[in-house]
């Protein structure tokens, strides 16, 4: 392969000037401030023959924002150079170890307090913006029961089950789907171009799952401007829109779907980190939803039960 086409593979990739040359990336910090922020976590142990454990984490973090038309070369050459400048920082998390006892199903309320880093940045004459967040503290600042149904028998929410439930007052965690999910045709590109879905008749009620409501939902409802920021880390969401829209995630785009999905929507394998700001750039007065976290699949395979499909 000759050296003019290794530097043109090189240009590519890089987004550089030259083969050569380094990208020239300026950044200037222009505020520090300390945020606080309060986290909802719910652990059902209802069923669990001990304490059932989870450690809640926060790391070194960053998000760096172009205009549009700006590939997604320019963030990893930033967020590299970002990293360096707070490299004192890079490796800083703060973490709490929360714990239900068995035969509870507790809600934890815990205090995070960030140091909130953010300024320009100019890369190789494209302007944009940054941000640095650097956990510095948590506490628990209430823990609660929130009872058991009478008579359930609930294993801990950590443990895993794939088997359909033979009643609807008896309750499954939700790390697995409680009723067969077939793949979509593909329906979209990048992280939206294929997914999951189910007939959505797992037979919970709406009092049923009222004790698994530990998601987020980022909805036209609460969200007007189509943007939230997730609280919970997920490796699916629950994606529905009645418009071809396109899902960004710290502004960058991670796929389009291609039309409307239905009332129901598809199940997609989308990594979502807890700090990430996930926008849909397009949608009608009918709306849109993203839903996920550990109580997903309740919801998405008992949609259709409930009356709403």
């Amino acid at each position: 392969m000759s050296k003019h086409i290794l530097c043109g593979i090189a240009l590519a990739l890089l987004l550089l000037s030259g083969c050569a040359s380094n990208p020239d990336v300026q950044l200037v910090e222009l505020s520090k401030n300390t945020v606080v922020y309060d986290e909802i976590v719910r652990i059902n142990n209802c069923g669990g023959k001990g304490d059932s454990e989870q450690t809640k984490s926060r790391d070194f973090a960053t998000t760096v924002e172009f205009g549009a038309g700006v590939s997604a070369g320019y963030q990893s050459i930033v967020q590299g150079s970002l990293s360096a400048k707070y490299s004192e920082y890079r490796n800083t998390s703060v973490s709490q170890r929360l714990v239900a006892p068995p035969g509870t199903n507790m809600e934890f309320v815990l205090r995070w307090s960030d140091d909130v880093r953010a300024g320009n940045v100019q890369v190789n004459g494209k302007s944009g913006t940054y941000e640095v967040r650097i956990p510095v503290s948590v506490e628990q600042v209430s823990g609660r029961d929130l009872g058991c149904p009478v008579g359930a028998q609930m294993p801990p929410a950590t443990q895993s089950a794939i088997t359909l439930p033979s009643s609807p007052t008896s309750s499954i965690a939700s790390a697995a789907p409680f009723r067969e999910h077939r793949p979509t045709p593909i329906v979209g590109t990048g992280v939206l171009a294929q997914g999951t879905y189910s007939d959505g008749m797992a037979p919970f009620s709406e009092k049923d799952i009222a004790g698994h409501l530990n998601i987020q939902r980022i909805r036209l409802e609460e969200n007007p401007d189509g943007c939230g920021i997730a609280f919970l880390s997920a490796d699916k969401i629950w994606f529905g829109s009645s418009v071809k829209t396109t899902l960004t995630i710290n502004g960058v785009s991670v796929g389009t779907i291609n039309g409307p999905t239905g009332r129901h929507g598809y199940i997609f394998n989308v990594p979502i980190n807890v700090g990430d700001k996930i926008c849909v750039t397009y949608f009608e007065p009918s709306g849109f939803h993203i839903i996920f976290g550990p109580d997903l699949y309740y919801h998405y395979d008992s949609y259709c039960y409930r009356g709403n499909c």
